[in-house]
């Protein structure tokens, strides 16, 4: 779950913008995602927003993850494509360069056998 921390440097505050009470500094409150796709733009320096993941938004259409993707939805498409990415961390960057790997797939190499390339050169 999203949390606010008021940060700002008096002791309370009136509250950002669709928050409705009082805040304290030093204090952190728990938000929903909904309250932080509407208001997080209008935060200013005196707040610090955290677990907050920006709306997934597919620019295209095309149902490709890109750079509006949120992380998590990022994960869920490559799980659904068989795409094995691990536990650890991975950031927005990485998973999308997966997804990049996926869906152009480096071309096989090809190593002819030393006998081959040595009866080539022979029959020359």
């Amino acid at each position: 779950m999203p949390q606010l921390k008021y940060i700002g440097k008096y002791y309370m505050s009136p509250g950002p913008r669709g928050f409705g009470k009082t805040v304290y500094r030093g204090e952190t409150y728990n938000v929903t995602q909904e309250w932080c796709d509407k208001y997080s733009l209008s935060l200013g320096s005196d707040y610090e927003l955290t677990g907050s993941e920006a709306k997934t938004v597919d620019d295209k259409a095309d149902g490709i993850p890109d750079s509006g993707w949120r992380v998590g939805d990022i994960k869920k498409w490559l799980k659904a494509e068989g795409v094995s990415f691990g536990a650890g961390y991975r950031t927005k960057g990485a998973l999308l360069g997966l997804v990049e790997e996926h869906l152009n797939p480096a071309p096989p190499v090809v190593v002819a056998e030393v006998s081959e390339v040595a009866e080539e050169q022979t029959m020359e």
